[in-house]
């Protein structure tokens, strides 16, 4: 069919409008559709919050009065290691239930049998596994005093757990220094340890960062804060800073006013402060306690400070931090330090256990008190705890 120009105009002109017309008719019915949409997903929403024991953003496991209970003592990742403890003991007891805290309550005879089978010597792994646990009876009775503690913020006394938490707390007293079966290695001693630290020290070099040397060099100089010093806990001198200023010694303890929670090391004036340690609640009446730091490790310090800083490329205020990766810069972890020392065949316990046993032991009773104090730990835990690794114990 032949068509003129101008019934070709009329034609396209048609087609424009229908396909205006189509468009405007698609949009409308979209628009309609996603309102729909948004409503049925508000009511959605609305539905499950009401079907929640809890907001939608706390998880099941977190619950306020658990969290509560833990936060007053521990850090976060005590926190986060005992709600696993509580979740993995859920699961094994009521494995086809969502937890709730609750249950601990009304199914308490479940966790009682429960708690009874850690204390004696069993640990409880939700999957199996035969994972050998240390001091189960400490576990058991910290996971039924969170418990105990848990339920009381909750405004509930389960008289069946103050049972129990009897029976333990009595066990405890008449096995008080029975706590492990450890005993003296014979192939270990503190003259061994010291040999070690020696050899230590001739394979390594302050000046060089390359990554194996680095590793040795930080194994070198934690290993100098138990060798030049009366051997503390890790945890001591890893929650520990650089001091940029000098104390006056007769102002101490009116202005001291640095951060309670980390201990400082002044290696230009010989000096290092311990305020946060283990004990430090415990034992408030010590204050800060100062040490000396002999000219042979200040030099050791010092260098390792400017070999820390030019690793990661900026001055950090930690003794020991990590390296690499996003935490560079950062307090260096207690797992951290234990892996290192580990692998060189160090450990934070056996050096103390064998510098009491080996060299505190031979000493007359006022140095033993004395010693007990500058480790951090009571003359009574010198005497009893490492009386095992004694030379005499077989």
């Amino acid at each position: 069919m032949n068509m003129d120009m101008k019934q070709q105009e009329i034609l396209i002109k048609a087609l424009i409008n229908e396909i205006d017309r189509l468009q405007t008719e698609l949009s409308s019915i979209i628009q309609q559709q996603t309102q729909e949409t948004r409503e049925t997903t508000i009511i959605d929403e609305d539905i499950l919050n009401q079907s929640l024991p809890i907001s939608p953003n706390q998880s099941i496991i977190s619950l306020p009065s658990v969290s509560k209970v833990l936060s007053k003592k521990n850090g976060k990742s005590s926190i986060k290691t005992e709600t696993n403890n509580l979740k993995n003991i859920h699961k094994y007891l009521w494995y086809d239930l969502e937890f709730d805290f609750k249950h601990f309550n009304t199914k308490c005879d479940d966790v009682i049998k429960a708690l009874d089978t850690i204390f004696n010597g069993k640990d409880i792994q939700f999957g199996g596994g035969n994972k050998k646990c240390n001091n189960l009876p400490n576990k058991a009775t910290r996971l039924l005093t969170i418990i105990v503690n848990t339920l009381k913020d909750m405004d509930i006394i389960n008289e069946k757990y103050n049972e129990l938490k009897v029976k333990y707390d009595n066990y405890k007293k008449e096995h008080k220094y029975d706590e492990t079966e450890k005993k003296r290695d014979d192939n270990m001693s503190w003259d061994i340890i010291k040999n070690k630290y020696i050899e230590l020290s001739k394979n390594i070099d302050l000046k060089k960062d390359t990554k194996y040397m680095y590793g040795s060099n930080k194994c070198f100089v934690i290993m100098s804060m138990y060798m030049e010093l009366p051997p503390m806990r890790q945890n001591t001198f890893i929650k520990t800073k650089y001091l940029s200023e000098k104390i006056d010694m007769k102002e101490l303890g009116k202005t001291f006013n640095l951060n309670p929670h980390y201990n400082y090391i002044d290696i230009d004036n010989g000096k290092y402060y311990v305020i946060k340690h283990k004990a430090s609640k415990k034992h408030q009446n010590w204050g800060v306690l100062i040490y000396d730091l002999n000219k042979k490790h200040c030099d050791i310090l010092k260098q390792w400070k400017l070999l820390q800083n030019n690793k990661i490329g900026f001055e950090t205020q930690y003794l020991f931090c990590n390296h690499e990766g996003s935490k560079k810069g950062s307090q260096m972890t207690s797992s951290a330090v234990s892996k290192m020392l580990d692998r060189r065949g160090f450990a934070n316990n056996i050096i103390r256990n064998y510098f009491i046993a080996d060299e505190v032991n031979e000493m007359n009773n006022k140095d033993k008190n004395k010693y007990a104090k500058l480790m951090l730990h009571t003359p009574e835990t010198q005497t009893f705890i490492y009386t095992k690794f004694r030379k005499n114990n077989n």
